[in-house]
C-alpha cells in the first residue's frame, strides 16, 4: 500500500496518471450542462478533485481489508467506505464479498 524506495520508478509513473484525462471530463461536462463552457482552472481542479477522491478511496479500503487481516482488497471493502464515508448507495450490488479488487502488498 505504501511506496517503498524500491518502487520510486513504478510511484513515479503513477504520480502522472490521472483517472480522468481532461477530453474525458469535458465530454462528461457537455453531456451534463449542454452550452456551458469551464474556465481550464476550473476543469483541472475537477480533475485534481477526482485523483484524490479515487486515492482516498482506495486507501481507506486498504486499510479495512487490513483490519479484517487480509492482504487481499475485496469489493465490500470499497463499499463499505463509500456507504459509510460517502453515503453512496449501490442497490442491487450486494455486498459483494466474493468479488475481489485486488491483492495488498
Amino acid at each position: 500500500m505504501e511506496s517503498t524506495a524500491g518502487n520510486s520508478k513504478k510511484d513515479h509513473e503513477c504520480k502522472n496518471v490521472r483517472v480522468l484525462n481532461q477530453q474525458c471530463l469535458k465530454d462528461i461536462l457537455t453531456h451534463v450542462t449542454p452550452g456551458d463552457v469551464f474556465d481550464p482552472a476550473v476543469v483541472e481542479f475537477i480533475l485534481d478533485l477526482a485523483d484524490d477522491f479515487v486515492d482516498s478511496v482506495t486507501s481507506f479500503s486498504c486499510k479495512l481489508a487490513l483490519l479484517r487481516n487480509s492482504k487481499v482488497l475485496l469489493v465490500k471493502d470499497v463499499i463499505a467506505h463509500l456507504e459509510q464515508t460517502w453515503k453512496i448507495d449501490f442497490f442491487g450490488v450486494g455486498s459483494g464479498q466474493g468479488m475481489v479488487c485486488g491483492h495488498l502488498q
